[in-house]
């Protein structure tokens, strides 16, 4: 037969959960720390997406250049002249192929850009008019959701950073399309054709990108236009 010690029974301690007031002040430290650090976190996630974009692109527009190159020669033998609304169409019809268009706006037409373009510091881009960037540019849509502007400079030493001996080919991607922020230096990235070299080059190369920066003095509104040798070669946004 079990017997039971009714002193010893009674003399047990019975442990309690937390209480009410615990539970919420615990809940309370969770949220307050879940407030600081997850903008963080978000932001660090948005870059790291960003920086992956921008390194797409570069891939992208130097794979097209190669074959390119290989199928109409060499780039320096390319007929390329600013603001020649039929030169660029020409030059663009050498890429065409090799970037999964499922859009293509010709010269002076809206419908594959974003509606509003800024630069690094929120102002409108300068050369940013009816759902175009550039003068006499061509536009396209990417299946993978990019949206690419292709034009010709006179000059892209001053502008983008990069210094080249002739006319070049300028390439403006946006590296989610549509979506916000559509900012250079954030989502929107320049690159540049060395024709002599048959390489596409990120703009900034040749000027450790003096313009991407939130305090920079560019003119006509295009601070952030030569972020992407800075992005590429730190593997960040932190500007």
């Amino acid at each position: 037969m079990i017997t039971t010690n009714s002193s010893n029974f009674y003399n047990i301690k019975f442990k309690h959960g937390f209480t009410l007031a615990e539970v919420l002040i615990t809940l309370g430290i969770i949220g307050i720390v879940a407030a600081l650090t997850l903008p963080s976190l978000v932001n660090n996630i948005q870059n790291r997406e960003k920086v992956s974009g921008v390194k797409k692109a570069y891939s992208i527009l130097s794979q097209a250049t190669l074959f390119a190159v290989n199928e109409n020669g060499d780039a320096k033998n390319w007929y390329i002249e600013d603001e020649n609304a039929e030169v660029t169409k020409q030059l663009f019809s050498y890429y065409k192929p090799h970037l999964k268009v499922i859009k293509f706006c010709d010269e002076g037409k809206s419908g594959c850009w974003v509606n509003e373009v800024k630069d690094l510091r929120g102002n409108r881009f300068y050369w940013y008019t009816a759902g175009i960037v550039g003068v006499n540019s061509v536009s396209a849509r990417l299946t993978d959701g990019m949206t690419l502007t292709f034009d010709v400079f006179r000059t892209t030493t001053n502008d983008l950073g990069v210094t080249v001996s002739n006319d070049a080919i300028v390439f403006f991607i946006d590296i989610n399309g549509e979506k916000k922020p559509n900012q250079f230096g954030y989502d929107i990235f320049t690159f540049v054709l060395d024709a002599e070299h048959n390489a596409v080059v990120p703009a900034g190369k040749d000027n450790d990108s003096k313009w991407c920066s939130k305090s920079s003095n560019a003119s006509y509104n295009y601070a952030g236009i030569d972020c992407a040798a800075k992005v590429l070669k730190e593997d960040k946004i932190s500007y």
